[in-house]
């Protein structure tokens, strides 16, 4: 549907990837539905692990494991660090004004590598304007709560391309997700989501995580995420396509992806044509 010149897009062709040749990708595809028993057992037991205290770590694919626990995982004071990891391909890196890869001998570093720092709240509300004015987002968020569904407590978001981090925070302070996964390719939105995070007393404690990823390569394991909310961020890529499937793959099956796009500067002004 088009909306203020944006189109919005319903990946419904995401709830049920698997019947469509279009996005099947390797283990994605879980057989003929005499595999249906035990599918809903594997998912039970994906979405019970995740939703876990310590179960964020065990969605990761095993290449990313070690940098989820380094990062994610209690330590000796029974706390999560809130480190942000890098879940990126060393090698190459992705840039996003030319919506392409190059070669690159090394990862760019965060500019201000910490700790996630918990905020008491006369530090907290010190930090917090009072809004004057509706923000102009929040229409995207409530359209994307909506088309979520209205389910309690139903699991895990992935908020891809999380820029200012103003749609992670808001996930997390609706307290419907379990977990709230933010992602951007970019060490100073990552940086950002973090201290607006902070700014709003949210955090790994109520189950927002940070981490550098690509949509295109997702480092979480097959059907292991309920929802994805991927906002301005289809024309930005090399390969929607890719990141569609990605998507796809990771998506556990009834999960749904909200995306939104600019016609204007990605061809394709139709939901069918972006499919």
């Amino acid at each position: 549907t088009m909306r203020h010149g944006r189109l919005s897009v319903a990946a419904c062709v995401l709830i049920a990837a698997a019947k469509l040749s279009l996005f099947r990708t390797p283990g994605s595809w879980a057989g003929p539905l005499s595999n249906s028993f035990y599918r809903r057992h594997l998912q039970a037991a994906r979405r019970a692990a995740a939703n876990s205290h310590d179960g964020a770590t065990t969605i990761v694919l095993n290449d990313w494991r070690s940098e989820a626990e380094r990062c994610w995982g209690k330590d000796s004071d029974g706390v999560v660090p809130g480190w942000i990891p890098d879940m990126t391909t060393p090698g190459t890196e992705y840039d996003p004004l030319a919506r392409m890869y190059v070669k690159a001998e090394q990862k760019p570093q965060p500019s201000n590598p910490r700790p996630w720092q918990r905020q008491v709240d006369e530090e907290a509300g010190s930090t917090q304007q009072p809004e004057t004015h509706r923000d102009p987002r929040e229409e995207d968020f409530e359209q994307a709560m909506a088309f979520f569904g209205n389910a309690s407590n139903s699991g895990s978001v992935l908020d891809v391309g999380c820029g200012f981090g103003y749609h992670a925070c808001r996930f997390v302070l609706s307290k419907r997700f379990e977990r709230v996964f933010a992602l951007d390719v970019d060490w100073k939105m990552l940086e950002l989501t973090r201290n607006a995070a902070e700014r709003q007393r949210v955090g790994p404690d109520e189950g927002l995580l940070l981490l550098r990823a690509d949509v295109q390569d997702l480092p979480f394991l097959d059907e292991s995420i309920d929802f994805v909310w991927w906002g301005m961020g289809l024309h930005k890529i090399q390969d929607r396509s890719l990141g569609l499937a990605s998507i796809s793959r990771v998506l556990r099956p009834g999960g749904r992806c909200l995306a939104t796009t600019i016609p204007s500067i990605m061809p394709g002004a139709t939901a069918e044509d972006i499919e």
